[in-house]
């Protein structure tokens, strides 16, 4: 299974529309809060598989805040992040997925990207957190994203930083578990 995921749109559709191009063969594309209404209608309009939650700029949206997903064996917590304060610490996050049984943790609000494995000794049980950056205001350099490929039950991350413009790429982190 391979799940696509953005953060902090913000309104720029230009972005999004290059990586809807840029991989047709996604099982779920996922967006992460402020600029989550656009990145629906993208969605519904090609009849796209999605979940999407709000952020703190999506004022008007009936979106949820946070949302589940089972991907084969793996459970995915999804939240916008700013309702647990992850600018200043993701500890509540992390308590909150932890929480949930989730195996995967993805939130956005910083627009800064991570992929970070945290070893059952920290919270008891192991997980990924997971913030693919800005697709359209990236705290540095280029709009990011992230790709998940689950098979077999093992995880693949990608955190990619790419030029959507020209398609210049770079992969920043991978990791198999």
């Amino acid at each position: 299974m391979k799940i696509i995921v953005i953060s902090d749109s913000h309104g720029s559709t230009y972005n999004i529309k290059a990586l809807f191009s840029m991989h047709k063969d996604a099982d779920y594309y996922i967006h992460l809060g402020d600029g989550c209404e656009d990145f629906v209608r993208l969605c519904v309009e090609r009849n796209l598989p999605y979940l999407a939650v709000r952020g703190n700029c999506d004022v008007y949206s009936k979106l949820p805040l946070e949302e589940s997903l089972q991907a084969e064996d793996k459970s995915i917590f999804i939240t916008h992040g700013h309702l647990y304060g992850v600018k200043s610490s993701t500890e509540r996050l992390m308590y909150a997925g932890v929480e949930r049984e989730a195996d995967i943790i993805l939130f956005g609000h910083t627009h800064e990207g991570l992929c970070e494995y945290v070893d059952e000794e920290c919270f008891g049980r192991p997980f990924y957190l997971v913030n693919p950056g800005g697709i359209a205001q990236p705290m540095y350099g280029n709009p990011t994203f992230a790709v998940i490929e689950i098979r077999n039950s093992a995880l693949s991350f990608v955190r990619s930083m790419r030029s959507l413009r020209n398609s210049i790429a770079s992969v920043t982190f991978i990791s198999e578990r």
